[in-house]
């Protein structure tokens, strides 16, 4: 775990030309550090609202393992399936960007993915 001083020195480290300062994040291979569960922006909890879908304990705890996955593969966007439905992810912002259904999902071409897990 970074102390102050050395947080500080790292923010300023990455500090860019406008002397706007970077952001430190764990290293994702850092078992110290929690893996923060996933996001779900509007259009993702638009679908799932819509269609009722809970997902459980479990379910974000796969999800989450997931997107791990995906960066540390180096991947983008990703598509994760889930039982029966597909979720589309920003992996570096570790966002649910859209989510459908595996029926939905069939058939239709996804040029930004860059990588696809299947965990169920």
């Amino acid at each position: 775990m970074f102390g102050f001083g050395q947080t500080l020195d790292a923010l300023l480290l990455r500090s860019d030309k406008t002397g706007h300062l970077g952001t430190v994040a764990p290293s994702p291979k850092d078992a110290s550090s929690p893996t923060p569960g996933p996001r779900f922006n509007a259009r993702a909890t638009t679908y799932m609202e819509g269609n009722k879908l809970q997902l459980d304990d479990d379910d974000l705890s796969d999800l989450s393992s997931a997107i791990r996955t995906l960066y540390d593969r180096g991947a983008r966007e990703g598509l994760v399936l889930l039982d029966a439905h597909a979720f589309l992810i920003n992996v570096s912002r570790r966002e649910v960007v859209s989510a459908m259904s595996r029926r939905d999902a069939a058939g239709a071409i996804f040029p930004q993915v860059d990588a696809t897990i299947s965990i169920r």
